[in-house]
């Protein structure tokens, strides 16, 4: 084995260790958000339930579960996200580089995220990543760097949101 190829083989096992790592900790964070939500629903529900036993303002329990909802089903849309990569099933859409870049356009505003280049591995038929495009959250151009021995690869991007087109 090279040692280029121990780094590369070494670099994707970092990047899927981060990967999962990541996810861990968001998925904790959707769980300590949906306790700390189902905590404050309870506060109010009980500040709200008059001494009669009913409810004193009943539009003003269904605006807290709408703005817990609203709030709520952003995490999942992260995690999702990271499930899709982790599992190798997120979808991609093809690439084409020129001058050593790959340009892509988003057609939509998302979730700040970081979508792989990914290059096919002609000799193992696997894809790899290859790079990322930094930071994509509003419609536009993003361009990330071709590593020179991936610059005649068949190359894909990550479109886990569905807004991703060739450049």
């Amino acid at each position: 084995m090279s040692l280029s190829t121990a780094k590369l083989q070494t670099g994707i096992l970092e990047d899927e260790k981060r990967i999962k790592q990541t996810v861990a900790s968001l998925i904790s964070q959707l769980k300590v958000q949906a306790d700390l939500m189902l905590a404050l629903s309870a506060y109010e529900f009980d500040d709200l339930y008059n001494q009669g036993g009913r409810i004193a303002d009943q539009s003003h329990v269904v605006d807290i579960t709408a703005a817990f909802q609203a709030e709520f089903v952003k995490l999942p849309a992260i995690v999702d996200t990271f499930t899709l990569i982790t599992r190798g099933t997120c979808p991609t859409v093809a690439v084409t580089q020129s001058g050593g870049y790959v340009v892509i356009t988003t057609t939509a505003d998302t979730d700040r995220h970081n979508p792989r280049l990914l290059a096919l591995n002609p000799r193992t038929g696997a894809l790899v990543r290859i790079e990322s495009f930094r930071g994509v959250s509003y419609a536009g151009a993003y361009d990330a760097r071709v590593p020179s021995e991936w610059r005649n690869a068949e190359m894909f991007v990550d479109d886990a949101y569905g807004v991703v087109g060739a450049g």
